[in-house]
């Protein structure tokens, strides 16, 4: 589809990331990060689904810190590829595409 397209030909022409940008995002998520410790319950599902998933949520903020922008961008270019998605297009009923 156009929208599918789209955002693939959007994702494969990021060549770099706007620092500011990164940078406010990724205060926002140690933020979140942050007031999901922020209760004993939190804290115990965040410790769980960490362990879980193979590593301590304890070190989420050493590794969190050394994410840089490159990563990001490497990582969308691997990601977002042709092959790699779904996109789901919700129509009123009788509606036509």
């Amino acid at each position: 589809t156009a929208i599918r397209d789209a955002i693939a030909e959007a994702v494969q022409t990021i060549t770099t990331i706007d620092v500011r940008d990164f940078e406010r995002a990724k205060r926002s998520q140690f933020g979140s990060w942050l007031k999901r410790t922020d209760s004993f319950e939190n804290l115990c599902r965040t410790q769980a689904d960490a362990y879980l998933k193979g590593y301590s949520a304890l070190e989420f903020a050493d590794v969190f810190a050394t994410v840089t922008p490159q990563d990001v961008s490497e990582y969308l270019k691997r990601v977002f590829v042709e092959g790699n998605c779904t996109l789901s297009q919700v129509l009123p009923k009788g509606g036509e595409v």
